[in-house]
């Protein structure tokens, strides 16, 4: 009996090594969440090897270890999840300072100085982020221009416009190619996230890492980044939508633009609103785009056979928001000849913010702009 007991265990240790990573995490989930915490830990000591496992897989292992007695392994993980930058928000901090699963050592000191180094990392962290937000905010304030006379400086420019009560900004990046003795293009941007989005991010020195950006000099193109939120966004407010034409106007008068190359687009909500500009404000653009986008809108049905001019959209077939059987029916049904839906296996809703995402927007951009 003893040997045959000894030989499932061989086998079932051979079984977990021989399963990917994924796999067991899969395997982890459910017996974390059946609370078998030794059986867990013991699938942690196999991935926790590896140095490149995330914060989470650390402190995951660590709630398995406190709860099948080893606090010493418990610690060790949680200090490994920590100098991998687990505790990198306030909510993070303070949901882990006081997290039950590790009430068992509560009193141990290592477990106060791992709350403490915490805490100090995330002060260090705020202080940093907010000299780079000044910096960042004073940097695309004084970049800013009067008329197409003034030089401006290739990066990025803030602007305001005023809809009834409300500042709306905007950014303008200029490329590094600009020339007011050559027209540029322009390229809009609708950003996504608008439903969810209560103040405008502007002031936030990472919004310069959206992918759109990177395609100013590749194009030699202006990238003109209005900004929405939940209460004045393309979704739901007309005003929203008739500001971004208010400001292309503004944008004219302060510098040297191709008026027969204007491009608009967008991600997400800012996708599902280019059609609006599409099927009401044709004349006044070249072509459109749109990533991961819902062709629906809010404040109106689409009547797609107004889409007069070249538009190209691209969808993940796992899109977890808008599911693409769903957008593609409607495509399908509609048949515009000026609509192009291309689609990619997987990237789910964000894809273009992931590693490849420039590369896949210059690929359907291309096409739009060399028609």
């Amino acid at each position: 009996m003893k040997k045959i007991f000894l030989l499932i265990i061989f086998f079932f240790i051979t079984f977990l090594n021989a399963q990917s990573y994924e796999e067991k995490t899969i395997i982890l989930q459910e017996l974390l969440k059946d609370k078998k915490y030794c059986e867990a830990h013991k699938i942690f000591e196999q991935i926790l090897n590896n140095e490149n496992r995330n914060p989470y897989d650390f402190y995951y292992g660590a709630i398995s270890s406190v709860n099948c007695n080893k606090p010493t392994q418990a610690l060790d993980w949680l200090e490994m999840a920590v100098q991998k930058g687990l505790g990198s928000t306030k909510e993070e901090v303070d949901y882990l300072s006081n997290d039950k699963n590790f009430s068992k050592i509560f009193s141990d000191s290592k477990w106060n100085n791992l709350v403490s180094v915490m805490k100090e990392k995330l002060k260090e962290k705020e202080l940093r982020e907010e000299k780079l937000n000044a910096d960042w905010l004073k940097s695309i304030s004084n970049n800013r221009v009067k008329n197409k006379t003034d030089q401006p400086n290739a990066g990025f420019a803030l602007y305001t416009n005023n809809v009834d009560s409300i500042k709306v900004p905007y950014l303008v990046l200029i490329p590094k190619s600009y020339s007011s003795k050559k027209p540029s293009r322009v390229i809009i941007y609708l950003h996504g996230g608008v439903v969810s989005t209560e103040n405008f991010t502007h002031n936030n020195y990472q919004i310069q890492q959206e992918p759109i950006f990177s395609l100013a000099d590749e194009y030699n193109a202006i990238i003109l980044y209005p900004f929405g939120k939940k209460d004045f966004g393309w979704v739901n407010q007309e005003r929203a939508f008739e500001n971004v034409l208010s400001i292309v106007k503004e944008v004219e008068k302060k510098y040297s633009i191709n008026k027969k190359e204007i491009y608009l687009g967008g991600m997400s909500n800012g996708g599902s609103a280019t059609f609006w500009f599409a099927t009401n404000h044709s004349n006044l653009f070249k072509g459109f785009y749109a990533f991961s986008a819902d062709p629906k809108l809010k404040i109106e049905e689409i009547n797609f056979s107004k889409i007069k001019k070249p538009f190209y959209m691209l969808n993940t077939k796992d899109d977890n928001v808008f599911k693409f059987e769903e957008v593609e029916s409607i495509y399908l049904k509609e048949h515009n000849k000026n609509w192009h839906l291309e689609s990619l296996e997987k990237g789910n809703h964000g894809f273009i913010y992931q590693e490849n995402g420039t590369e896949i927007m210059k690929k359907l951009l291309d096409k739009l702009i060399m028609e």
